[in-house]
């Protein structure tokens, strides 16, 4: 019996130890990601904390993916009718703000693996 609660605690230990590094995973894409500022992990660790950390970063993450490429989206679209000959004046404004919102896109192109 005493064998067996050694055993499970043993497993029980190597998955918590797992679990950890999953996270420390996730921590780095989004700190490699370079989008927003994650803090640093506290002591002792405790992973409701890093797990809070973590999904914040990562909302905060996917919210600004959204925003740039929403612009980039509405950028687009501005310069659709430029594209297509049906207008002519004043593509310079919608080409200024299409550069910017292409410069904004890829900026977030460290998130990609290679």
């Amino acid at each position: 019996m005493e064998a067996d609660t050694h055993s499970q605690l043993t497993q029980s230990e190597a998955s918590r130890r797992r679990a950890w590094e999953a996270l420390q995973g996730i921590r780095t894409v989004l700190e490699n990601a370079r989008v927003i500022e994650i803090p640093a992990t506290e002591r002792p660790f405790r992973f409701e904390h890093e797990g809070r950390v973590l999904a914040l970063g990562l909302e905060q993450t996917l919210r600004r993916i959204e925003t740039v490429m929403d612009e980039l989206n509405a950028a687009v679209e501005a310069a659709r009718p430029f594209l297509l000959g049906e207008r002519r004046d004043g593509f310079a404004q919608v080409h200024l703000r299409l550069n910017r919102a292409l410069s904004r896109a890829t900026e977030l192109l460290p998130l990609l693996p290679k």
